[in-house]
């Protein structure tokens, strides 16, 4: 055998023993992360919730503001301030309605 040909050889060796089930995985795990979007929803951020904040505010009862989010980043500055687990990168603000209806 040649130097090339036994590196093929070789090569074909390692990409045979590779575990594709454990690599697909790994893989799949990734896709599911690039499509889940870093946005702060109510469900999951408790600092999001529509309901709260509203004391300080003209027109809360107003029907337009029913789901409006006030004071998101306050909020969640004082949410991670008083938590035990931080992530790199704080979830975005998920618009006027806590992302529960779309821009009006």
């Amino acid at each position: 055998m040649t130097k090339p040909s036994l590196s093929k050889a070789f090569l074909l060796l390692g990409l045979l023993s590779l575990d594709v089930s454990s690599s697909s995985s790994i893989l799949t795990t990734q896709l599911e992360a690039k499509n889940k979007l870093n946005v702060a929803n109510p469900q999951e951020h408790i600092y999001v919730k529509p309901e709260a904040s509203r004391e300080n505010h003209r027109l809360t009862e107003e029907a337009v503001n029913e789901f409006r989010v006030y004071d998101f980043y306050s909020r969640q500055a004082d949410h991670y301030m008083k938590s035990e687990k931080v992530p790199h990168i704080l979830p975005a603000f998920p618009g006027l309605d806590a992302g529960l209806h779309g821009h009006w």
